[in-house]
């Protein structure tokens, strides 16, 4: 019989392969879980810093909606200080909006399979653009008589805007592997 050939060195060789293939593979599963675990944790922290950045974009995008709304009312009554106010939360908005946008993009090459990310992404930009568009128009208009863009148009427009922000920091707290455990549960 095999039991009756094999020496106890040849056995206690065997034992001692057999838990350092064991020990091997476990040490293999485990480092694989802690690289899985930290590219999720970098993802995350990544999202949540372009949660911060599109929800303090929003508030600017708020204030500069209604201090814009305010302006078009007003046709030619418009406080200088008014005009300063819309241009500080624009310019504010926008730097809080281009950091986003960044990590948006950052985000999408680390997270490619991300499918609702891609295009949330493309609709932020396009609504961004009308947005961009928009401005020029009322910024030609503030302080005149002729109303050349609809105060409704402008609160419609600037909501769509602050809401596909909602959704682009929606989208980024979902990874493309949502089948899988990932820190965001």
């Amino acid at each position: 019989s095999i039991i009756r050939r094999l020496s106890i060195k040849n056995f206690l060789m065997g034992t001692v392969g057999l838990l350092v293939l064991i020990l091997t593979i476990q040490s293999v599963m485990s480092f694989y879980t802690a690289y899985e675990d930290n590219k999720e944790i970098e993802r995350t922290n990544i999202a949540n810093l372009l949660a911060d950045h599109v929800l303090t974009a929003a508030g600017e995008q708020a204030k500069e909606r209604g201090f814009t709304a305010t302006a078009i009312g007003a046709k030619t009554n418009v406080d200088a200080t008014l005009l300063t106010m819309i241009k500080e939360a624009r310019m504010k908005g926008n730097a809080e909006y281009a950091k986003a946008i960044v990590l948006a993009k950052t985000l999408q090459e680390k997270d490619s399979g991300n499918e609702l990310l891609k295009t949330t992404l493309a609709k932020q930009e396009r609504v961004y653009s009308e947005v961009e568009a928009a401005r020029a128009v009322v910024d030609k208009g503030l302080g005149k008589d002729i109303i050349t863009y609809p105060a409704q148009d402008w609160v419609k427009l600037m909501t769509s805007l602050i809401e596909t922000g909602a959704e682009l920091r929606l989208s980024t707290l979902t990874a493309s592997n949502s089948g899988k455990r990932t820190l965001q549960e």
